[in-house]
C-alpha cells in the first residue's frame, strides 16, 4: 500500500505488470514490486480472471511427467520441473495411488 493511503486504485500499467508477472512470480513478490499487499494482489488478479495457484488443476501430460520422474527424483526436483509445490506433488502422488515417499520431506521416491 501506498503511504498515507488507505487505497489507491490501479491503473493500467499496474495491470500490465501484473499479468506481465503472474504466475511466474508469487504474489509476494508482485507485491514488493508494485508496493501493494499479497492480499490486494490476489484479488486484482481474481478481479483480472486470472486463476488463482490453488485453481489450477493438474493436465494428463502433468500426471505422466509425474508418473515418469516417480522413483528417479526428488519430490522438490519433480516440483520444480513441473512449476508445481512439493506440497502439490506430495497430493498428487496420493490422489494417483502411488507408493508414498520414505522418511524425509524430500527423499526420493520408494518404488
Amino acid at each position: 500500500m501506498r503511504a498515507g493511503a488507505k487505497w489507491a486504485r490501479w491503473t493500467a500499467a499496474e495491470e500490465e505488470i501484473l499479468r506481465a508477472l503472474y504466475p511466474a512470480h508469487t504474489d509476494g513478490e508482485i507485491a514488493a514490486r508494485l508496493e501493494r499487499s499479497p492480499k490486494a494482489i490476489a484479488h486484482r488478479r481474481e478481479q483480472l480472471g486470472l486463476v488463482s495457484r490453488r485453481a489450477r488443476c493438474w493436465t494428463m501430460s502433468e500426471r505422466e511427467a509425474l508418473i515418469a520422474m516417480y522413483g528417479a527424483y526428488t519430490a522438490g526436483e519433480i516440483a520444480e520441473r513441473l512449476e508445481r509445490t512439493r506440497a502439490a506433488v506430495y497430493y498428487q502422488v496420493h490422489a494417483l495411488g502411488l507408493p508414498h515417499w520414505t522418511t524425509g520431506s524430500d527423499e526420493q521416491c520408494a518404488l
